[in-house]
């Protein structure tokens, strides 16, 4: 299209690869760069591709080029950032942009008549002009963009040779930066700032810098106690330096033109100068929406999730008096943040602990029927020691209970409980707002008296949910509670972690529930069939929430399902980690792993394969190993991989083990890897004879991933016509045993099996509650043999492997030593790599896609 020209096809590939630059940088090893590189290039926007190449054409630098992905933007639209910049030191630019821009250009400039000859003045073309605006930080240039369009000539300018006067009919746009992301600004005071550069281009000659100026286009100001940048919203006249810009351009002043005061001693008349006006494109963007619309915008926010996800504590708050045990306080209750999705209606409950007191409060507090149901607001205020006051035990411990109606089963479940302290050491009040984490277990009657709240913070917390409550002065007037964006709440010990972070996010996005806490009330009452009168609804509320209406006597009411708190969402997908197999047969010198792939239920077998490759021949390959392990059972340490299956119950991952049979030869310099060959010193193949074991194991429960350690029975050679076309229709448990009535399923001689770990893809690695084991597959026959199988510890193991690699001529290494180590390293990265390209070789022949 261009010619072959040399310039198109580079820049072309430079685009692909900057556009993929945020994939490249993720990957870990060798197997993921191969992954972006076969596969994710087609995966990109073609408008993206196109942009980007025009901005490599136009003389754009290359480094813009990954902002311009739309899918990273899409991917990142989580509340991460949020967390990251409420950080002490990381400041963000706010959006900004440069429009209005005119530049009386004076010519000739001295500082170019040195370096080149006359003729270009002669053959000046001014539509050859382009103007590029760049974002510093210091010395790190972090965004720049080169005009496309070419500049007009007003009425006045046309047909002067050396003064003209050019405007540039676009806008230079830059969204939200966080130099973070560039460099350490934790310590720094360096301000950001803005440098216009304007070039000559014209014809086959070099770029040429005509001069530059220094723009202060940002201010600092608070918001929610963290420090941002904003644009100034000003029109400047600026003097235009001549040339290139000096390296060291932080201590260089902004230049200002005759038109205002400048720092310049001569302010000669032949100085070329330049006019701007920075502006907030998000401003004008508020503005284009029309009043109603923006109001009915706000209103939805609010109600649907009104807070951010954290916000740390403003030490500039100012707080009332603390008074002593004597004096009388109110408690409020003020809300709940971020309810589960497996939560319906609420209550607060609870009671002091060591008060002293002989009347002690009945504190039962419910939400406000028209505020958020994911964030449910209460306007509760009970006084304590407000009757004939008296002195109360400094230790007294405040214990709050959340019920909700679990919307599975319909119970009444505590939805988690936190305990805090009245007093501090001082014996004064602990007067604030306090952000408290939910506890998903509950410690006996018998400890709670003498349970100081640092113990109880060791119970598991509930994920993203938490309580709002405050301590104050006794007032005969009830204080309305503050904004949670105020950073009035004492919040440290409830700041959210990445995997709260994610779920957070979706929860903001999820708009499949009820806004209100009324409407999730009422889709309750449908649910069980129930009608109340308007009116009414508060009554039936309360009622529907007292356990003891609804369980049966002597009934304690149980927690509620951890894992159910989130229900499964494609974007997130499912983490399955396969851990280790059990009772393997002849396996003296194979190297093995598991390979496992989705198999799709009848409800999705037919829906597409999304542009993300998600939904559709998802698959992976373990390969990291614990050398520990006996060989007959392999324990595998690869981090979790993360699936995207459509939401189907009858969808399964199936496992298959494969050994290889071949003979890892040691580098002689023992610096390098070495080389993988077959005992025979053939090339490595896979046969059927060393597929050792088959299993699958389900992934859904209803609305939710099946979240556990799951226990698989293994079964001998490969899996059947007949096993993979009912599975995808029928319960797995129920296909097994059906299969090994028949006898068309064989469970392995020793009775082997294997564990997977599965859970929600919200939570990462080491940040999900622990899983419960579900042996439920083992019952398909006598579960004892299973268990004595995976109990045996005796047998060679892994390391054997790689020593028996060692040449028998070298004296013995030590398997806690360094060479032994290293020899090991070696031995994985080789082996794996061969593992990885003859699995990836079969499924290319079986007419399957790449792993």
């Amino acid at each position: 299209m261009q010619d072959w020209n040399g310039k198109v096809m580079e820049n072309f590939c430079i685009a692909i690869l900057m556009l993929l630059k945020n994939s490249f940088l993720a990957a870990d090893n060798y197997s993921a760069i191969r992954q972006v590189f076969l596969f994710h290039g087609y995966h990109l926007l073609t408008a993206d591709i196109q942009r980007a190449w025009i901005h490599l054409q136009q003389g754009g630098l290359a480094a813009d080029i990954p902002g311009l992905n739309r899918l990273n933007q899409r991917r990142h639209s989580t509340m991460a950032p949020v967390l990251q910049a409420a950080s002490v030191g990381s400041r963000q630019i706010l959006p900004f942009a440069v429009k209005d821009v005119l530049l009386k250009l004076v010519l000739p400039v001295s500082s170019i008549q040195r370096s080149y000859d006359q003729t270009w003045l002669s053959e000046f073309d001014p539509l050859a002009v382009k103007l590029r605006v760049s974002v510093f930080y210091g010395c790190m240039k972090l965004r720049s963009k080169t005009g496309s369009l070419p500049p007009t000539l007003p009425a006045d300018s046309i047909g002067k040779a050396t003064d003209l006067t050019l405007k540039f009919n676009e806008t230079w746009t830059f969204n939200t930066l966080d130099p973070s992301e560039f460099i350490d600004v934790a310590d720094t005071d360096t301000n950001p700032f803005v440098i216009l550069t304007v070039l000559y281009n014209h014809g086959a000659n070099d770029s040429l810098t005509l001069g530059w100026a220094k723009v202060d286009a940002f201010k600092e100001e608070t918001i929610a106690t963290r420090g941002i940048w904003a644009p100034r919203e000003t029109t400047l006249h600026l003097l235009l330096n001549p040339g290139k810009k000096p390296y060291n351009i932080i201590d260089h002043t902004t230049g200002y033109s005759r038109k205002g005061n400048h720092p310049y001693e001569e302010a000669s008349q032949s100085l070329s100068d330049i006019q701007l006006t920075i502006y907030d494109p998000l401003k004008d963007e508020r503005t284009e929406r029309s009043p109603q619309e923006r109001h009915e915008r706000v209103i939805d926010q609010e109600r649907h999730f009104p807070y951010g996800s954290w916000v740390p504590h403003n030490e500039l708050t100012i707080l009332p008096d603390c008074t002593p045990v004597s004096h009388p306080f109110d408690l409020y209750i003020d809300a709940l943040h971020c309810l589960p999705d497996n939560a319906t209606i609420t209550k607060v409950t609870g009671q002091l602990l060591n008060s002293g007191l002989d009347n002690r409060p009945d504190i039962m507090a419910f939400p406000v029927l028209n505020s958020s149901f994911r964030n449910p607001k209460f306007q509760y205020r009970v006084a304590v020691n407000l009757d004939n006051p008296k002195a109360m035990n400094s230790n007294t411990l405040l214990l709050l209970q959340v019920s909700t109606v679990d919307s599975d089963s319909g119970e009444v479940v505590f939805l988690g409980n936190c305990l805090i302290r009245v007093f501090n050491d001082k014996g004064m009040l602990n007067v604030g707002g306090f952000q408290l984490r939910l506890r998903t277990e509950m410690p006996s009657t018998k400890l709670l008296g003498s349970l100081a709240p640092s113990a109880f913070g060791h119970y598991p917390a509930l994920t993203c949910c938490t309580l709002l409550i405050r301590f104050l002065p006794h007032s005969q007037d009830p204080v309305p509670a503050p904004s949670y964006l105020t950073g009035f709440y004492f919040s440290s010990d409830a700041k959210p972690t990445k995997s709260e972070l994610q779920m957070m996010s979706t929860f903001e996005r999820d708009n499949s529930f009820p806004k209100l806490v009324q409407e999730m009330a009422e889709r309750l009452m449908d649910k069980e069939q129930s009608r109340v009168l308007p009116d009414q609804l508060l009554t039936w509320y309360k009622e529907r929430l007292e356990a003891s209406n609804h369980l049966a006597p002597q009934h304690i009411p149980q927690s509620i399902n951890i894992y159910h708190l989130i229900h499964y969402h494609q974007e997130a997908g499912l983490r399955v980690r396969i851990t280790q197999a059990f009772g393997l047969d002849a396996v003296d010198g194979l190297y093995i792993n598991a390979f496992a792939r989705i198999l799709k239920g009848t409800s999705s077998k037919h829906l597409p394969e999304l542009p993300q490759r998600w939904g559709g021949e998802e698959k992976f390959l373990t390969c990291h190993h614990d050398f520990t392990s006996l060989l007959r059972s392999p324990r595998w340490t690869d981090p979790s991989m993360v699936l995207h299956p459509y939401l189907d119950e009858h969808s399964v991952l199936l496992v298959q083990l494969f050994g290889m049979d071949a003979v890892y030869i040691p580098d002689p310099s023992g610096q390098r890897v070495g080389v993988v060959v077959s005992r025979s010193g053939q090339d490595v193949e896979l046969y059927s004879q060393t597929q050792l074991g088959w299993t699958a194991v389900p992934l859904f429960d209803r609305q939710y991933v099946k979240s556990g350690i799951h226990s698989a029975p293994l079964f001998q050679g490969v899996p059947t016509a007949d096993f993979l076309q009912s599975v995808i229709s029928h319960p797995l448990m129920d296909v097994m045993a059906d299969g090994l009535k028949k006898g068309t399923l064989k469970l392995l001689k020793n009775y082997g099996s294997i564990t997977v770990e599965v859970w929600d893809g919200h939570y990462l690695d080491d940040e999900h509650y622990n899983l419960p084991v579900i042996n439920d597959l083992l019952t398909i026959t006598k579960i004892k043999k299973f268990l004595v199988t995976q109990s045996i510890k005796k047998g060679k193991d892994m390391t054997s492997l790689v020593l028996q690699s060692l040449d028998k001529r070298q004296p013995k290494v030590q398997r806690n030593s360094p060479e032994y180590q290293r020899l090991e390293a070696f031995y994985e990265e080789a082996m794996a790599d061969k593992f990885y390209s003859l699995v990836e070789s079969a499924l290319l022949s079986a007419g399957y896609g790449p792993l």
